[in-house]
C-alpha cells in the first residue's frame, strides 16, 4: 500500500509527500472523530480525548524525520483552522507549538535504537511539556488567567486515551513500513 513512499523514503520529495499527507490527515481525522462524537452525543470531546491531529504528526516525524515532522506540526493547526474552524483561535498557538515539538522530537528520535513506543512516549512528553511551558509563560509574562494552568492539566489527563491510541497504532505501522523498505 505504501510501497511508492517506502521505495524512496529518504528522498526530499518523498518526505514532503508524507508531510503533505500528514497535514491532510490532520484535517480529516479530527473531522471524522467529531462526527462520531456528534452521533454519539458527546460533541467534540472525542477530539480532546483521542487527539486525532497528533497521530499523523508523530507518524510523519517517525517515518520521514524531524524536518518533515516539524513542518507537519507547524502547518497542520493553521491549515485546519482556516479550512474547518478547528482548532479554536484561542488554542492555535499552543497546539502549533506542541505539535511542532511532537513532530520534531519524533523525527529526531526516528533513527534512534529504541523501541517505537519509547520514541512515541518521548515525543509525547516533549510536546506536552512545551505546551505547559508556553501556557506558564503566558500566565507569568502576560499575566493571563491562571485558570489556564488548571485547564491545561485537565487537558493532559483527558488526552491519556489519545496517547494510548498512538502507542497502540504507531509501533506496528512503523515496524511494518520499516520492513517494507
Amino acid at each position: 500500500m505504501f510501497s511508492w513512499i517506502v521505495l524512496k523514503r529518504d528522498s526530499i520529495s518523498s518526505k514532503a509527500t508524507v508531510a503533505f499527507l500528514g497535514i491532510i490527515l490532520c484535517i480529516l481525522l479530527p473531522q471524522f472523530f467529531h462526527l462520531i462524537g456528534l452521533a454519539a452525543g458527546v460533541g467534540n470531546r472525542l477530539g480532546t480525548i483521542l487527539l486525532p491531529m497528533y497521530l499523523p504528526v508523530v507518524f510523519v516525524g517517525l517515518f520521514s524525520g524531524s524536518v518533515a515532522g516539524l513542518m507537519c506540526g507547524l502547518l497542520s493547526p493553521a491549515v485546519s483552522m482556516l479550512l474547518t474552524g478547528m482548532p479554536d483561535a484561542s488554542m492555535l498557538l499552543y497546539m502549533t507549538i506542541e505539535l511542532a515539538v511532537f513532530g520534531a522530537t519524533s523525527g529526531a528520535l526516528s533513527k534512534a535504537k529504541m523501541p517505537v513506543w519509547t520514541k512515541v512516549l518521548c515525543a509525547q512528553a516533549a510536546g506536552r511539556l512545551s505546551r505547559f511551558l508556553v501556557i506558564l509563560a503566558m500566565v507569568v509574562i502576560a499575566r493571563t488567567n491562571t485558570q489556564m494552568l488548571s485547564a491545561t492539566l485537565n487537558l493532559f489527563v483527558q488526552g491519556v486515551p489519545g496517547i494510548l491510541l498512538q502507542l497502540l497504532v504507531l509501533p506496528p505501522v512503523i515496524k511494518k513500513l520499516e520492513k517494507m523498505s
